[in-house]
C-alpha cells in the first residue's frame, strides 16, 4: 500500500533509514538510568554563558526590562507549582492524573511506554504534543529571568529540580522524552539558555547543565539519519541544536565535531529546503517563524563566541526573514496556512503564536537591517535576546499597503490598511514533488482577514495525532476556501504528515490596475487523476480602499459530467438574505453571481492554536453546468462559480 502511494524511489529511500534505526536500536539495548550517567564532569560555566542573550548580562534596571518584572515573576511562580498551558488547556502537572510525571497524558491518564526512540512509537498514550511541549522545558528560561531580577537561589534550584525530574522519569534514551530529535534540539536551546541567564550562579549548577547538554547532544547526533527520504523544519532545528551544543561545550573534546557537523548539515538543509524566494518548502506559513528563530538564535550564539558566521548562513537568514515579513499583516500577525504547533524555540515572552513581530524585530537587530517588522515591539523576546534597537538605524515600519508575491512557494499577500488577503497558489508541501509534510490541500485557497479576524478563514490544524479524523478534515480540500470535484481531494491524503504528490500548481499571473487593484489567475492539476480531462482555473480581483471588493471566479471544464462543490469558512456569523446573498458579521456582504445552487450555511470547526477548537460558519454550494462549448470539443462541460465579497470598513 505504501509503495503504491509514495512511489518506488521514495520507498527505496526509506530502506537505509529503516536499517540504520534498527542497528541503533540494537546498540541501545542496555539502558542505564540518568542518575548514573556522567558524561561531562566539567563544573564550570560554559564560555557561552553570559554572552548569548542580551538579557543575561544587561542592566536589569533598563526601563523596558524592569517593566516586565512583575509579570515574569508571577509566571515563574506558576511554573514552580508545575502549572502549564499546553495544547490549549491549563495542565496542573502535580495533580492527578499526572501526579508530577511529565510522561503521563493529562487527558487519558496513560503513561507513555519506556521504549527506545529507534523502535516504532505505536499508538502511544494520547496526543504526543502534550509530552513534547512539556519536555522542551522552555519554562526554565523564565526561572532564569527570575534569577536575573531577584538573585533568589530558589530559581536556579528550580531549574535543576525540573531538569532532573524530567531526566529521571525513564532510563537514558528511553521513553517519549528521548524519541524525537527536534525535541532534543529545542531542549538543548532551553538548557543552554538557562545556563546563559544564570551564568553567575555558584556551586555545581553548571556542572549539572553541562552534563545534560552533552547527553542530549550525543543522543541527538545518533538520531539524525543521513538517509532521510525527506527533511523539514526538524532537520534545520536539529542542525542548530548541534551548533548550540558545540558552542556551549567548548571545553569538551567533541565540541568541535558538534559544531562542524551542525554547520555542515544546516548548509545542506537550507539549500535543500529554501525556495529562491526565501520561503521554506514545507507549505506552512507558521513554521517560517519557527525556522527563523532557530537561525537567528544560532547566529547570536556564534557572535557571542566571536565565531565567524558563514556568508550562506547570513544570506539564508535574510531570505527567510524577508519571506516572513511579506506574510505579516500590519500588526505582525500571520494566517494559520498549513500546519503549526506552538513552535517557539525559546520562550522569553508571551507573544501569541501567530504573531511574529518580535521575531522580525530580532532579525532587524541580528542582521543589522531595517524595515522588516510591521509594528513597534510590544513584547520582550527581541529585547531579551538581541537587545535594544540600534539608534543609528532609521526605521520606517512596514505597516503600509503591500502586494507581495513569493513566486516559488506560490504565496501571495495583499495588504490594504486593516484588510489582508492571502492566496496559496503553490505546491502542497515539501517542494514541487514533495509529499505534503506540514502542508494542507489548500492550493488556490483564499484567506481574508479584517483587523486580524477571519472574514474568510483558514481552518488551521488543531491537532497532529489526538484526533485523526479531525486532522484529516482540517487539512482536506473541502475545509479550505476553494473547490472540490466529485468529492475528491485535490491530492490524496496519506499518513498524518503525508499528502500524495497529485496536485501541481499552474503558473500564476498577476496584473495591477487602478493603483490599488490586483487581478490574479491561478489553478492546479490535482483533479487530472479523475480521468475526465479536467481543467481548473481560479480568477481573483481585489480592489478598493475601504470598502474593499473581492471577486472570485472558478472555471472548470471537463470532458465528462462532474460534480463541482465550493466552500468558504468564516469566523463571523453568516446570515442568509434571499437567494445568493449573505451577510458576514452583519456588515459584510457575500453575493453569489454564477451557477451556484443548493447553498447551505452550517457551523464548522476551525482552529488557530494547537488543542483549541473553535466554531465558525461555513457556506457550501454545488455548481451548475453549461454544456457543449463548441470551441472546446474535448471539454464540452463547463462549470462556473462566481462570488463577490464586499468588506465595509472596520
Amino acid at each position: 500500500m505504501e509503495l503504491a502511494l509514495i512511489g518506488p524511489w521514495r520507498f527505496a529511500g526509506k530502506v537505509p533509514s529503516y536499517l540504520l534505526r534498527n542497528f541503533r536500536n540494537w546498540q541501545a539495548r542496555k539502558p542505564k538510568s540518568w542518575s548514573n550517567t556522567l558524561l561531562c564532569d566539567d563544573p564550570f560555566p560554559s564560555f557561552l554563558a553570559g554572552k548569548w542573550f542580551y538579557g543575561s548580562s544587561a542592566d536589569i534596571d533598563y526601563p523596558e526590562l524592569g517593566a516586565m518584572r512583575d509579570g515574569l515573576l508571577q509566571k515563574a511562580e506558576r511554573y514552580a507549582e508545575q502549572i502549564f498551558y499546553v495544547n490549549g488547556r491549563e495542565v496542573h502537572l502535580a495533580d492527578p492524573p499526572c501526579n508530577g510525571r511529565w510522561d503521563v497524558d493529562p487527558i487519558t491518564g496513560l503513561r507513555w511506554p519506556q521504549t527506545s526512540p529507534y523502535e516504532p512509537m505505536g499508538d502511544g498514550a494520547g496526543d504526543v504534543r502534550f509530552p513534547w511541549e512539556l519536555d522542551r522545558i522552555q519554562h526554565i528560561l523564565v526561572f532564569g529571568q527570575a534569577w536575573r531580577y531577584t538573585k533568589d537561589p530558589r530559581w536556579p534550584q528550580s531549574i535543576i529540580d525540573h531538569i532532573e525530574r524530567l531526566m529521571n522519569e525513564a532510563p537514558y534514551e528511553r521513553g517519549i522524552h528521548w524519541r524525537d530529535g527536534l525535541q532534543l534540539a529545542v531542549r538543548i536551546f532551553s538548557l543552554a539558555g538557562a545556563a546563559d541567564l544564570c551564568h553567575d550562579v555558584p556551586g555545581n549548577f553548571h556542572g549539572i547543565i553541562n552534563n545534560a547538554v552533552l547527553g542530549h547532544a550525543l543522543s541527538l547526533r545518533r538520531q539524525i539519519s543521513p538517509h532521510s527520504s525527506a527533511t523539514n523544519n526538524h532537520s534545520i532545528g536539529e542542525a542548530c541544536g548541534l551548533i548550540i551544543a558545540g558552542l556551549f561545550l567548548n571545553r569538551h573534546s567533541v565540541a568541535a565535531a558538534f559544531l562542524r557537523g551542525g554547520l555542515r548539515r544546516l548548509e545542506v538543509e537550507l539549500k535543500r529546503q529554501l525556495y529562491a524566494d526565501g520561503t521554506p518548502y514545507e507549505g506552512s506559513v507558521p513554521y517560517i517563524r519557527f525556522e527563523l528563530d532557530f537561525l537567528l538564535l544560532s547566529i547570536l550564539a556564534l557572535k557571542g563566541m566571536n565565531c565567524d558566521v558563514p556568508g550562506w548562513f547570513i544570506r539564508a537568514s535574510h531570505d527567510v526573514t524577508a519571506s516572513l515579513s511579506a506574510m505579516a499583516d500590519s500588526r505582525g500577525r500571520i494566517p494559520p496556512i498549513g500546519d503549526g504547533d506552538d513552535a517557539r524555540v525559546v520562550r522569553l515572552d508571551d507573544e501569541p503564536y501567530l504573531a511574529v513581530n518580535e521575531t522580525l524585530h530580532l532579525a532587524e537587530r541580528t542582521l543589522k537591517t531595517v524595515d522588516l517588522a510591521p509594528a513597534d515591539t510590544s513584547f520582550g523576546f527581541a529585547l531579551w535576546a538581541g537587545g535594544p534597537p540600534d539608534q543609528k538605524q532609521h526605521y520606517s515600519r512596514m505597516s503600509g499597503d503591500i502586494t507581495a508575491h513569493l513566486p516559488d512557494s506560490g504565496l501571495i499577500h495583499i495588504r490594504r490598511g486593516v484588510l489582508d488577503v492571502w492566496l496559496d497558489c503553490g505546491p502542497t508541501g515539501l517542494g514541487p514533488f514533495g509529499f505534503g509534510g506540514h502542508g494542507h490541500n489548500d492550493t488556490t485557497a483564499i484567506v481574508v482577514h479584517l483587523n486580524g479576524k477571519g472574514l474568510l478563514h483558514d481552518p488551521g490544524w488543531y491537532t497532529y495525532q489526538g484526533d485523526t479524523a479531525l486532522r484529516n478534515r482540517l487539512r482536506g480540500t473541502s475545509a479550505h476556501n476553494t473547490i472540490s470535484i466529485d468529492g475528491a481531494e485535490q491530492a490524496r491524503l496519506g499518513g498524518l504528515y503525508e499528502i500524495i504528490d497529485d496536485c501541481k500548481p499552474t503558473p500564476v499571473r498577476i496584473r495591477y490596475f487602478d493603483r490599488e487593484g490586483v487581478a490574479i489567475v491561478c489553478g492546479h492539476t490535482g483533479f487530472d487523476r479523475l480521468g475526465k480531462n479536467v481543467c481548473y482555473r481560479r480568477f481573483i480581483i481585489v480592489n478598493g480602499t475601504g470598502p474593499w471588493i473581492i471577486q472570485v471566479a472558478d472555471v472548470v471544464r471537463s470532458s465528462s459530467e462532474i460534480e463541482v462543490q465550493g466552500h468558504v469558512g468564516s469566523d463571523f456569523e453568516i446570515e442568509r438574505e434571499g437567494d445568493g446573498r449573505m451577510y458576514l458579521g452583519g456588515a459584510h456582504i457575500l453575493e453569489f453571481r454564477g451557477m451556484e445552487k443548493d447553498l447551505q450555511v452550517e457551523r464548522i470547526p476551525y482552529s488557530k492554536e494547537t488543542g483549541v477548537l473553535l466554531t465558525g460558519f461555513g457556506i457550501n454550494w454545488a455548481v451548475g453546468r453549461k454544456n457543449h462549448i463548441k470551441e472546446m470539443c474535448k471539454r464540452k462541460w463547463c462549470y462556473i462559480s462566481r462570488w463577490r465579497l464586499t468588506v465595509n470598513g472596520e
